[in-house]
């Protein structure tokens, strides 16, 4: 089962045993927006210019539908950016794209969201890990690549 940065970050983030996470919201949905642009970086789909600001190349596309989404947003745009404000200004759906790839996740199997309602009609979600070994070991993988 292949995972991408996205995925494996999600499963790094969540509590092995209990059904929450063990950082913020803030900082999951800045890190879920810092992966996305991670992936453009390596497939080389941006640069940024002499003012730092961030300007897509032509054939800019990605296999993830969500990170193409995010191009579209990005073309979209009159006035040309800093990548720091391109997070800041997305961050209002990282939440949503969390939620998109934690569906991903429960249909490989990985995780389990749970649909509950609080005094009887508000609604929330638990997400729940399945597999809490795999997390385990990418934390072991990630540590011995830190380490040497």
């Amino acid at each position: 089962m292949e995972l991408n940065t996205v995925e494996k970050f999600l499963l790094m983030a969540r509590h092995p045993e209990k059904a929450r996470s063990l950082i913020s919201d803030l900082h999951v949905h800045h890190g879920i927006l810092g992966l996305i642009f991670l992936e453009l970086s390596v497939k080389e789909a941006f640069v940024l210019d002499k003012k730092q600001n961030l300007e897509l190349h032509e054939d800019a596309y990605a296999d993830d539908p969500l990170v193409n989404d995010v191009i579209k947003l990005i073309r979209k745009s009159r006035r040309k950016r800093k990548l720091r404000d391109w997070i800041i200004r997305l961050s209002s759906k990282a939440s949503g794209y969390k939620w998109v790839y934690l569906q991903r996740m429960e249909e490989k199997g990985l995780v389990q969201i749970e649909h509950k309602k609080f005094l009887g009609f508000i609604p929330y979600r638990r997400v729940r890990l399945k597999a809490p070994q795999l997390r385990s070991d990418l934390l072991y993988v990630l540590k011995q690549a830190v380490m040497g």
